[in-house]
């Protein structure tokens, strides 16, 4: 798996989302509020919820994540 043969930094900034994502790649991802800026050639994979979520709405569970759906993108900055 990519994130564990290159390491990572988390820019994960609710618990849940933490949480489930540990879950779903297998690893200890922490929450870490912090802003993340991509370096020329860095690799970031990037977690997407398929819809915008409602004002307030904040997705506890795996299984509300999964209702709402998601994709996994891995994109590097080429610039």
């Amino acid at each position: 798996m990519l994130v564990l043969e290159r390491g990572f930094e988390s820019a994960i900034g609710h618990t849940p989302t933490a949480q489930i994502l540990s879950g779903l790649l297998g690893i200890e991802c922490a929450m870490r509020r912090i802003e993340f800026r991509q370096q020329v050639g860095q690799l970031a994979l990037v977690f997407r919820l398929t819809r915008r979520l409602e004002e307030g709405q904040v997705l506890a569970t795996r299984e509300e994540i999964e209702a709402v759906g998601f994709s996994f993108m891995l994109i590097e900055r080429l610039a």
